[in-house]
């Protein structure tokens, strides 16, 4: 732990935006991963000398189609395995630890052509510890993508270096669940520890009443196509290879106000949910708003959410909140053996309530200390501890 803690200490330094929580949480990932590529954006662009002529207007092409396929690609692919492993996977063991779950290590390719979290969990544990353990990896990539996705709404456009690092992590779970598919159908046995392949173990034990099949996955996967930012950063990369411009995000606006919504995918312990996100701004205020709920359960998870980081603003400080909201089949005590969920279950409603705080610091106009404080009761919300608790992050922004 102090390893990583040490670590994510280093890579912060590359970044304008850094955040530490509890358990070094996919928001923490996020974070670093976005502020750490807009630092090399930014300092690519002050580099880049003006292209002026036909021939050197071809060069700068080549550059940055080169550029896009041997360094933003790699990197964009890089990223999402540590979101995967090191802020998915290895978050939610790290969270459990009061269980008797440990990280042993992570895997990056360096003794077979896998990459993974290993781990150490009791051998008789609670099944819904096991299951957010084995679909953490693409809960924190769905995180990730719903994390840029608020960032090109704020900033109202999306740059091509993003088209990787962006598709790669909106469509991790989609790729997973093709692979397993794909496995199914030539008859071959998915490779030990497939995340896929372990969440229908676990999910189905869970849930025997509502089996969760490879073909309802496939069917959620599809979403991913209806997320209109998916296709934006597909145009904006050649925009970018070609032009070297920035594509405006698409949204729909009347007067000072600007919307536009977005689907995905995500597993839970109650089956597979859809999450449908609403992004806004009046005037210079952005905010957003989300529904998710399972389609293949009707004893599964309901939920809803707001999030605005400007409800009040007082001088330099900037005053906000997060809620978050469910009613889902009640979890036994987190040590103990989990009933399975049937049509007889026990609803229970759920809430995490973040105050958030952004105060500029000083006389340095450009920096932001952040603090986000609340409490959550127990249940399954993306990228938050099961148990329930304080939860809560401390951030520090630079504006470049």
């Amino acid at each position: 732990m102090k390893n990583l803690f040490s670590l994510t200490l280093c890579l912060s330094l590359l970044s304008s935006n850094t955040s530490v929580d509890q358990y070094l949480s996919p928001y923490v990932g996020a974070d670093l991963i976005e502020s750490t590529t807009e630092g090399l954006i930014s300092f690519e662009d002050a580099l880049k000398p003006e292209a002026d002529g036909t021939v050197q207007q071809i060069g700068a092409g080549v550059y940055r189609i080169g550029t896009l396929l041997f360094f933003w690609g790699p990197l964009g692919f890089l990223e999402n395995l540590i979101q995967h492993e090191v802020f998915g996977h290895g978050y939610r063991v790290r969270s459990f630890k009061k269980w008797q779950y440990e990280v042993v290590g992570y895997s990056f390719f360096s003794d077979s052509s896998t990459v993974y979290t290993e781990f150490l969990y009791p051998q008789k544990t609670n099944q819904v510890l096991y299951n957010t353990v084995v679909s953490g990896g693409t809960e924190a990539q769905t995180l990730l993508a719903m994390h840029l996705r608020e960032s090109f709404f704020e900033k109202g456009f999306q740059d091509g270096r993003w088209t990787l690092t962006y598709n790669m992590a909106n469509l991790g779970l989609a790729n997973y669940i093709h692979d397993y598919a794909r496995l199914e159908n030539e008859k071959k046995s998915a490779p030990e520890g497939h995340d896929i392949d372990q969440y229908l173990i676990t999910i189905n034990q869970l849930n025997p009443q509502n089996p969760v099949s490879i073909k309802q996955l496939e069917s959620m996967a599809t979403l991913t196509l209806l997320d209109p930012f998916f296709w934006n950063q597909i145009v904006s990369f050649w925009t970018y290879a070609l032009f070297g411009k920035e594509l405006p995000t698409p949204v729909m606006t009347w007067n000072t106000f600007r919307f536009i919504p977005s689907l995905s995918p995500n597993l839970t312990p109650f089956g597979p949910e859809i999450i449908f996100e609403q992004y806004y701004s009046i005037g210079t205020t952005p905010f957003k708003t989300y529904f998710r709920y399972t389609p293949f359960n009707k004893r599964g998870n309901y939920g809803a959410g707001y999030k605005n980081h400007y409800i009040w603003n007082y001088s330099d400080l900037h005053i906000g909140a997060q809620v978050d909201v469910w009613v889902a089949p009640k979890l036994a005590p987190l040590g103990q053996d989990q009933p399975p969920f049937t049509k007889e279950s026990r609803l229970r409603p759920g809430i995490s309530g973040l105050i958030t705080f952004r105060q500029t610091v000083g006389s340095f106009e450009r920096f932001k200390a952040g603090l986000d404080l609340g409490y959550k009761t127990q249940g399954y919300l993306i990228g938050a501890p099961v148990q329930k608790g304080v939860v809560g992050s401390v951030s520090a922004t630079f504006e470049f």
